[in-house]
């Protein structure tokens, strides 16, 4: 009897033991089970952090509204992608005029690749400046409604200029602009044969950078943080002649052209919100410029600039006693753009250059010669040989519009809060970069 309890006694231990032994290996794999599920957890935070709650993060506020990192970096992306697409371009221009022996093509795409890499040799100050594009864009879309009738852009308007950068035109190819008719220079008067002579027979065009606001291409970053005062139309996409292909083949193009934006983190959606801020653009410019004047009242001008005012007294001395202003601005002036020209700086209408400079050309009569004009490029002699309303060139008229464009802007930055967090410069791209080809 004694041994059947003892054996009783070996099977409630035994019994207890196991029971024990579940329990313990139970909470293991409770706590293995919850170990695993906090990893999971953790991890899944930190890709839900990376991929969303990092991404909304205000690089920028302007007003109520706040421009997020991955705004910022998708949109700064496919700014860098587009200036390196343009230098591309470019770069192709220069070659082939290499080629046709045409000098002026040739000097204007090397003129442009220069400027890109200048604008492109500081990652951080070009995100800035994009990033300051972006701010005005967040202006111009709560402004745009004001506009009568509100100006909006369309689903179907970025499929079409999607669409015309592959040179796909479903409707057909679009009809070329008509040219613009060249105005014709009036015959000399008296007084300007008196002070030209007979044998003027051409009106050079300066290229000393007198002018309040310089010719700027489309696709031109702000070069500070500031306003841009581009044009804001901007090129990014295919570029090439006009091809045939249907509908198909024009997804196949597209389809490519995103897998090589894959690799920078741009996705299609990035690519059709970064021109629909485009289209925007244009079109409230077109509507804030569509009413200025494309005659103005100008005057035709020379000049010969030095560096001090006993230089410039010297110079009023020697025109004074009859020497030929030609020759004088050949030896003496310091503006390597016009002084083999005889210091010619054509004709210009107001609000084209500087202050100083301006006041005293519109404040002379024809033939008659300033004092010396202190500018902050040193003093000038000027001398007035015209003036007239005239048609505006187009580097003109694009540089008035242009001013109404940057003081509206300027007017709405100026009404409106707006702050920029350092986040940004950890979210500047760097890739692709532009090298300039040897000369």
């Amino acid at each position: 009897m004694a041994k059947k309890n003892n054996q009783n006694e070996l099977s409630k231990k035994h019994i207890a033991h196991s029971e024990r032994v579940r329990r313990q290996q139970r909470w293991v794999i409770i706590g293995i089970s919850a170990f695993a599920a906090l990893v999971i957890l953790v991890l899944g935070f930190g890709v839900f952090d990376q991929n969303y709650l990092q991404g909304e993060r205000a690089v920028a506020r302007v007003g109520d509204e706040k421009v997020t990192v991955s705004e910022f970096r998708n949109q700064t992306q496919l700014a860098r992608l587009a200036n390196v697409q343009q230098f591309n371009y470019s770069q192709q221009i220069m070659e082939a005029a290499l080629q046709l022996n045409d000098f002026e093509s040739y000097l204007q795409a090397m003129y442009d690749l220069q400027r890109i890499q200048s604008q492109m040799s500081d990652a951080n100050e070009f995100a800035l400046n994009y990033l300051n594009a972006m701010i005005d864009d967040a202006l111009i879309r709560k402004e745009a409604g004001n506009f009568d009738p509100a100006i909006v852009v369309s689903d179907a308007e970025v499929d079409e200029s999607l669409q015309r950068l592959f040179n796909y035109f479903p409707n057909g190819t679009p009809t070329a602009e008509p040219t613009v008719t060249l105005w014709v220079t009036p015959t000399f008067s008296r007084t300007q044969v008196a002070i030209l002579g007979p044998t003027k027979t051409a009106l050079p065009t300066a290229t000393l950078d007198l002018t309040l606001v310089p010719s700027i291409t489309p696709t031109q970053a702000p070069t500070s943080a500031q306003p841009p005062t581009a044009t804001p139309a901007v090129t990014l996409g295919p570029l090439g002649t006009p091809t045939a292909y249907t509908q198909e083949g024009y997804q196949v193009n597209f389809q490519k052209y995103l897998e090589i934006l894959a690799p920078y983190g741009v996705k299609e959606s990035d690519l059709r919100e970064y021109w629909k801020t485009q289209l925007l653009r244009q079109k409230v410019f077109d509507v804030l410029t569509a009413d200025v004047a494309s005659v103005a009242d100008q005057v035709w001008a020379r000049h010969i600039l030095v560096a001090s005012e006993e230089e410039a007294a010297k110079v009023i001395s020697r025109l004074t006693s009859g020497e030929d202003f030609t020759a004088l601005a050949e030896e003496v002036s310091i503006d390597p753009g016009t002084k083999s020209i005889g210091g010619d700086l054509g004709w210009f209408p107001k609000g084209i250059m500087v202050t100083e400079f301006e006041d005293a050309a519109f404040s002379m009569g024809i033939g008659e010669t300033s004092q010396a004009v202190k500018s902050a490029m040193g003093y000038h002699i000027i001398q007035v040989l015209g003036r007239e309303e005239r048609p505006l060139s187009s580097r003109y008229l694009s540089i008035a519009k242009q001013k109404i464009y940057t003081d509206w802007i300027t007017n709405l930055r100026s009404g409106t809060t707006i702050t920029i967090d350092d986040l940004w410069k950890e979210y500047v791209p760097t890739e692709p970069i532009v090298e300039m080809p040897a000369q």
